[in-house]
């Protein structure tokens, strides 16, 4: 029931007594004979049974008006709105069987109780007449404006809600006319079918959106210490609650129309858009994350790819361009390795030529992706000769291993027809276990990859079936593979590139920042798999002296701790034919200068390579780079064998423009290497003042470390994508 506050009486209390109604007359006779003056006290006596009376008569007349102007109604209310969300729990689960039959039924239930709660209200007009109730009748009369403008505005836009409905393929009962937009398949999932209209959605949002700010308006007004407490619900909890949703909601509301308005364009709501799809393996590292392993096309129509996408291994590419330059229709690959790759690929590991697996070459996915581009548009151009197997695309998107991984976690385990179950934490030895199976493929068979696919599929089906309350996790999955660029986009459309850009999904190099940077770059050549085992983590020490100039000196040092056993001979190689070597780039600043390096001695532990460092200024990344190559005796054959390791020093001067005087404070990007999604640990040790302060970070994603008076944090750096994940932690998605 609803409670108001009490009034209290401050009356004195006494001890209450039994007397007998005769024994009281007797004694008063005996009192009167004996004492003559007795009018003041039969006076008294008269005057307490009328104030009981009164009181008892007056706590009978407010019950009654409680019971009939408080208890009824606000029970009565309370039964409505009970009724309204028992009508709203069932058109969910109606909603979820794409069953919306009942659809009339349960908005006119909704729209009959509302308007009833509505004229339940005015039972409590007399609250306006009190001051110390009057708040209550403002609260009440801004509910019944709310919900009278709510259910207005639903029944208005319910027409042409319904009507896309029916187009989805939802079964709402009502005469529908459906050609290509509607579905006989019984597994379309909800997700799918409202992807598919999802612009004729975002134009009803739009018109409505007007009236929804004015009904937050209305709610924004609610004062909270006037709110009643109705049975079995904490109205002022709930309603503070969604008070924090709501204030934000014009900003939201805003970038997530924004960021929506895209939407249709990139799943191919209005028409099918293809995708050039690269897998990178990053258990093979190359420098943009992990070795170009496959490829394939995928169609998106209206949110789902079918059964479009098929992974072809990336040698079949490479055997196509071959063939191309010996029917004299191309002469060389569009590119060649560079600087520490060029040098390692000509020490019995490849060519001059970049072949089309080799060409991640940049820790800027964008990049890379645009390296590899010119390959597979020179296939697509010679179609005819190679089979008419490649398909034209309008976008592009590279992906790593890590992806799969964080994706199957939110679905595992998951059944793969014909190949058996795989869970997040063995996908990579199942994939393996097939691809690298001898008698089911001979020589570089394109098909070896075609597991993949398979996987992709049923992760598919399994991701758009997950329930509502899943979407936190779904979402905080997605942000962090884009953070980790785990995944990147790009597009030859311009305005396309600039959406996924301004979002932050095409995991490119931080340039124009005016404080310090570092990103380390690893690419390890002929090592068979040996970066699936190996583990690096970073030291850096920051000098600043007094006049605010800094000196920067980086330690990278890298531990193989993994014993080998025959298992894993494809893997890790117990000789020195296939020895951990890599091509590793320190990157940093534009005009830094004095860059020393040991790397030359750290090329050639096995007494070889003899690699000497380059300095040089890269125009795409827009940096300083010091390129190098380590190599090392990976093998550890038995426990009792020490951990294998290796070492890089470098030393180097930050330009004038990052003096710490100057700045105000020193600033440090640390970016992430795309496919070390292990975690690479930083720690930085700043060295000011006679004094040494430190901090570390794992590097999930890039992060930002920021020194200033002695006091040193760290945090992310990319915030992009951050207000997405914010706004999805403030809906109640289990109370849904």
């Amino acid at each position: 029931m609803i409670r108001f506050p009490r009034l209290k009486l401050n009356l004195p209390i006494k001890k209450r007594t039994k007397f007998n109604l005769e024994d009281s007359y007797q004694k008063e006779e005996s009192s009167i004979l004996r004492i003559p003056n007795t009018k003041g006290v039969i006076n008294r006596r008269r005057f307490y049974k009328f104030t009981i009376f009164f009181l008892v008569l007056f706590a009978l007349f407010s019950g009654i008006i409680i019971v009939k102007y408080i208890i009824t109604p606000g029970v009565t209310i309370a039964n409505y709105f009970s009724e309204v969300k028992s009508n709203l729990k069932s058109l969910a689960a109606d909603f979820e069987k794409k069953n919306l039959a009942n659809l009339d039924i349960y908005l006119k239930n909704i729209e009959t109780n509302v308007y009833n709660i509505s004229s339940e209200l005015d039972t409590f007009d007399f609250l306006k007449t009190f001051e110390t109730t009057k708040g209550y009748y403002d609260n009440f009369q801004i509910l019944k404006a709310t919900l009278e403008k709510s259910i207005t505005l639903i029944m208005e836009i319910y027409p042409d809600l319904k009507n896309i409905l029916a187009i989805n393929g939802f079964d709402t009962n009502i005469d529908k006319v459906v050609t290509e937009s509607e579905h006989s398949e019984e597994d379309t999932s909800t997700f799918s079918l409202i992807m598919e209209e999802l612009p004729l959605y975002l134009q009803i949002y739009e018109r409505s959106l007007p009236q929804i700010l004015e009904i937050i308006g209305l709610l924004n007004s609610v004062d909270t210490s006037y709110i009643p407490t109705l049975p079995g619900a904490n109205l002022r909890d709930s309603f503070i609650s969604a008070s924090k949703i709501l204030a934000d909601f014009p900003e939201t509301s805003a970038q997530l129309v924004e960021f929506a308005k895209n939407i249709p364009l990139i799943i191919g709501s209005e028409s099918p858009v293809n995708y050039l799809v690269v897998l990178q393996n990053e258990a093979e590292m190359r420098a943009s994350g992990g070795l170009l392993t496959a490829y394939g096309v995928m169609t998106l129509n209206k949110g789902d790819f079918g059964d479009s996408i098929n992974f072809l291994d990336m040698w079949d590419l490479q055997f196509d361009l071959w063939k191309l330059a010996e029917y004299g229709f191309i002469w060389r690959m569009p590119h060649d390795n560079i600087y520490g790759q060029t040098y390692l690929m000509n020490t019995g590991c490849g060519s001059t030529e970049a072949r089309a697996q080799d060409v991640g070459l940049y820790p800027d996915l964008y990049e890379s992706l645009f390296l590899f581009k010119p390959y597979y548009d020179l296939a697509l151009e010679y179609n005819g000769y190679l089979d008419n197997k490649y398909l034209a695309y309008q976008h592009m998107v590279i992906v790593n291993h890590a992806f799969a991984e964080k994706l199957l976690s939110l679905v595992q385990p998951l059944e793969v027809e014909g190949f058996g179950v795989v869970t997040a934490d063995s996908l990579f030895d199942f994939i393996k276990a097939d691809s690298d199976n001898q008698s089911k493929y001979t020589g570089f068979d394109p098909n070896r990859k075609q597991i993949v696919s398979k996987i992709a599929k049923e992760i598919k089906k399994k991701l758009f079936d997950l329930p509502i309350q899943k979407i936190p996790l779904v979402v905080s999955t997605l942000i962090d593979v884009f953070m980790a660029k785990d995944i990147s986009f790009a597009s030859t459309d311009s305005s396309m590139q600039n959406f996924f850009d301004q979002y932050g999904l095409t995991a490119r190099t931080a340039k124009g920042y005016a404080g310090d940077y570092f990103q380390l770059n690893e690419a390890q050549n002929c090592s068979l798999k040996l970066n699936k085992f190996l583990r690096n983590n970073v030291t850096h020490q920051v000098f600043i002296d007094s006049s605010g100039s800094i000196n920067r000196g980086v330690n990278v040092h890298w531990e193989q701790p993994v014993v080998y056993n025959p298992a894993i001979a494809f893997q890790y190689s117990p000789t020195l034919q296939w020895a951990y070597r890599a091509w590793v780039r320190l990157i940093m600043p534009a005009s830094s200068y004095g860059i020393i390096s040991d790397g030359l001695a750290r090329s050639n532990t096995l007494g070889y390579l003899w690699y000497n460092p380059v300095e040089y200024f890269d125009g795409l990344l827009d940096k300083q780079v010091s390129d190098n190559v380590i190599q090392f005796d990976h093998r550890r054959l038995n426990e009792w064998d020490p951990v294998a390791t290796q070492d890089l020093n470098i030393s180097y001067s930050l330009p004038g423009s990052i003096n710490y005087n100057v700045q105000g404070e020193y600033t440090l990007i640390l970016q992430k290497h795309p496919g070390k999604s292990w975690g690479e640990k930083h720690t930085v040790n700043i060295f000011y003042n006679d004094s040494v302060t430190s901090i570390e970070t794992v590097l999930d994603r890039d992060k930002l470390v920021t020194f200033k008076n002695g006091i040193i944090r760290v945090e992310n750096y990319d915030k992009r994508l951050d207000w997405i994940m914010e706004t999805v932690n403030k809906i109640p998605w289990d109370k849904i």
